[in-house]
């Protein structure tokens, strides 16, 4: 069911250009001239990816490293435990490797390469590898192809010899529904494993159940772009990107008779979206707009920020060029055509209740309180402030119960004489 709310918007983030920290008075460039291709979060750092085969670490201090992973392309980066996973080649023909990096330990100028997994082989298919998609506990891996077959190997990623041939073939080649551009991977009660396969056509979700699959569900959403998904492995929620309608899926919902639907809502309808990433409670869109000045590009990037259990929008704007979004922690930053990098920082919880305070928007600081870590220390006198606004409206009904929920906060005396 779509939900098409008249979203209210504030201002709870700022923007601001990362100045270089060797040089406070420059802003930062290690990034200009980069084309990003795929990127993944690490803890504290991020890593991107280049389609020739390039790789650039930057962590939240701005150090940066870079080494060459592949020789020729790289299309897929994942991070998992203190492991990253890759997907690319190092020849002319189709011969995709799988290499697993150990960042921990480097080796001159680049981690250490664990293992090394030649694709091709172990799936039959004429189309390079694309996608890969690894479990927190590194017990399960995922590795899509261009054709639309899936690959799934369980057990112990890292380690085990078998790796380098006992894979599942959970989907067959289907050239017409696209490459796959996303894959995720949730594991259910009664070892029930549940694969969401993205592609540019359609969204699936496959569970897996003693290496057989079990059931296989063709969601609602029209598919997506590399881009345009983000999956959170803590709550198992899947999160798809259209230029229509954003859709939200649960794999253990997957295992349900009806579960192919998702909740939907209309974010940014009818332009294209250009990425989608989350970061803490936060979903960013990027967006493809018409430009409204004269410029080389007849385009320009809206990125807009929401909470969506709050359902509000936390922060809005236009950039000149098309941008790239990445995420460090719960950071969000914008890497500028330029090679110009912002960050967009979250104010404090009272700079956003001052916000609303003067909006007289107590309904919505009621909200932001109770969803925010350390939000219950406010809701008594934000109780309060509602009250007393509402009393002055005459609104008496509706006073009097904002002011039974600051007892213990305010005198009674002073809600009696009210």
């Amino acid at each position: 069911m779509s939900l098409d709310f008249g979203w209210r918007r504030f201002n709870f983030f700022d923007k601001n250009i990362v100045q270089d920290k060797e040089n406070p008075s420059e802003k930062f460039l290690g990034l200009k001239d980069i084309n990003v291709d795929c990127w993944c979060t690490a803890g504290d750092a991020v890593y991107l990816g280049e389609s020739k085969g390039g790789v650039f670490r930057l962590s939240h201090q701005l150090d940066e490293s870079y080494w060459k992973a592949y020789q020729k392309s790289l299309s897929s980066l994942h991070s998992a435990g203190k492991y990253l996973f890759s997907i690319g080649e190092d020849e002319d023909a189709i011969n995709s490797l799988l290499k697993i990096w150990d960042p921990e330990k480097p080796d001159k100028s680049s981690p250490t390469l664990r293992r090394e997994v030649r694709m091709n082989p172990l799936s039959a298919s004429s189309c390079p590898a694309c996608c890969v998609a690894v479990h927190s506990t590194l017990t399960a891996i995922v590795v899509g192809f261009g054709d639309g077959a899936v690959l799934l190997y369980q057990g112990d990623v890292v380690n085990d010899k078998a790796l380098g041939t006992r894979w599942q073939k959970v989907r067959e080649s289907a050239p017409l529904d696209g490459p796959v551009t996303g894959l995720a991977i949730a594991f259910l009660p009664g070892n029930k494993t549940v694969l969401f396969v993205i592609t540019l056509k359609h969204v699936y979700s496959y569970v897996v159940e003693n290496r057989a699959v079990t059931s296989k569900k063709k969601h609602d959403a029209n598919g997506a772009s590399t881009d345009c998904w983000t999956y959170d492995e803590s709550t198992g929620q899947l999160v798809v990107a259209s230029r229509e309608m954003v859709y939200f899926y649960e794999a253990d919902q997957s295992v349900d008779v009806d579960g192919g639907q998702g909740r939907c809502l209309q974010l940014v309808r009818g332009n294209d979206k250009l990425q989608l990433v989350a970061a803490g409670q936060h979903l960013a869109l990027l967006t493809k707009q018409q430009a409204l000045i004269p410029s080389e590009t007849e385009y320009m990037t809206m990125i807009t920020v929401y909470d969506v259990k709050g359902q509000y929008i936390g922060f809005s704007c236009s950039l000149p060029s098309l941008c790239r979004l990445f995420v460090i922690g719960n950071s969000m930053l914008i890497l500028s055509k330029d090679g110009t990098l912002s960050q967009l920082s979250e104010k404090n919880l009272s700079a956003k209740l001052d916000i609303l305070f003067k909006k007289n928007m107590f309904d919505v600081a009621v909200v932001l309180a109770k969803h925010s870590k350390d939000g219950g220390q406010h809701l008594k006198s934000i109780h309060a402030k509602y009250a007393d606004y509402l009393y002055g409206k005459g609104d008496f009904e509706n006073a009097i119960n904002q002011y039974k929920e600051t007892i213990g906060m305010l005198e009674p005396s002073y809600v009696i004489k009210k």
